[in-house]
């Protein structure tokens, strides 16, 4: 007869629980888990080195350098302690002031800039061409300088005159700031055959003017002015 105990499947070792595989892996030696440990540990001292020299960490450290201040850029952009065209620039000034208290289109012409800019005491912005155009229209009326050189002209109406004048220049720029005085003459007032003419005081205007000049092929022109005028009650005069 068969023997019936070698059909019966022989008693298997019991499965092995994660609690088990935990107690096994620990239970390993101490010098197998330091080989275990050590590629992990050159990993990571690979990832933080490489992160002390990232470019991003480059470029932090160069911001924290603060550099040294550029002194040819200073000296650049300081005005000349001696103004070397300051006699220049202050006699074409007083030139342009003659001619226009006599309203001299050519002074006009020669001291503007083509691109200029200027901004009168009134809140106004023109250019020279506005100017010049002004100085045709009066000639066309016949109020501005005579078509006849023999003519004599009028006797200015304003006198235009620079005080406190103030030269700042920059190599081939200029600045210039100066109290502009206008006097004008009163007329006289005629009365009856029993009064005797009488004759006002002349009227004192003034502004607080600066203008930019710009030395173009060795002329000096104005590309920037601006006039604020001067309430009548802080008048110098």
């Amino acid at each position: 007869m068969m023997n019936l105990k070698l059909l019966q499947p022989a008693h298997s070792m019991p499965e092995l629980s994660r609690p088990s595989i935990s107690r096994c892996v620990l239970s390993l030696p101490a010098k197998l888990n330091s080989v275990l440990l050590l590629p992990t540990i050159l990993l990571t001292v690979i990832l933080f080195s490489a992160s002390l020299a990232s470019p991003q960490n480059s470029f932090s450290q160069e911001l924290a350098v603060d550099p040294a201040p550029d002194q040819d850029a200073a000296e650049q952009y300081s005005p000349d302690q001696d103004a070397p065209d300051k006699e220049v620039l202050v006699q074409l000034l007083l030139d342009f002031l003659e001619g226009a208290s006599v309203g001299d289109a050519a002074m006009h012409d020669r001291f503007w800039a083509d691109d200029l800019i200027y901004t009168s005491s009134s809140g106004e912005r023109y250019g020279k061409a506005e100017i010049m155009a002004g100085f045709q229209e009066q000639a066309d009326e016949g109020n501005g300088v005579a078509d006849d050189p023999s003519d004599e002209p009028e006797p200015p109406s304003v006198t235009w005159s620079a005080e406190e004048i103030q030269v700042q220049q920059y190599g081939d720029v200029a600045i210039i700031a100066f109290r502009l005085v206008g006097i004008e003459e009163a007329e006289s007032q005629p009365g009856d055959a029993n009064i005797v003419e009488t004759e006002e005081e002349p009227v004192r205007t003034e502004f607080l003017n600066s203008g930019t000049f710009l030395k173009r092929d060795g002329e000096w022109r104005v590309v920037n002015w601006q006039a604020t005028r001067v309430p009548e009650e802080e008048n110098r005069g």
